[in-house]
């Protein structure tokens, strides 16, 4: 991964299956907030509400977990405080990835459990 894709760092953990085409919306999910919903009820109202894709802000390890075998669709963000460090390097983009996605993810980009 070059420099220039981590500063875009974007991710898309594959679902199990594609999500219903009807499924075209998505939502912005950020963690900082006074009264915190727990992850896993906030995956079953996405899902209940036919969302189909999911922007995390940051790389919420509760919060991966939870989406983890949801079958939305993730895109991870990089923080503002680490994104000096991965954007200037490739080695530091691949470690931040291998630690805060791909144990998330399985096989061929499917996510697990």
């Amino acid at each position: 991964m070059g420099a220039c894709g981590a500063a875009l760092l974007a991710l898309l953990l594959a679902a199990r299956a594609a999500p219903p085409a009807e499924a075209a919306v998505g939502v912005n999910w950020g963690t900082l907030s006074s009264h915190r919903v727990p992850p896993p009820v906030v995956v079953d109202l996405l899902r209940a509400n036919r969302i189909g894709k999911v922007k995390l802000f940051d790389a919420d390890p509760a919060v991966l977990r939870a989406l983890a075998g949801s079958g939305l669709q993730v895109m991870v963000g990089v923080t503002n405080a680490e994104l000096a460090a991965v954007a200037g390097s490739p080695a530091a983009a691949d470690a931040w990835v291998a630690q805060n996605v791909s144990r998330y993810v399985g096989r061929g980009g499917v996510d697990i459990r």
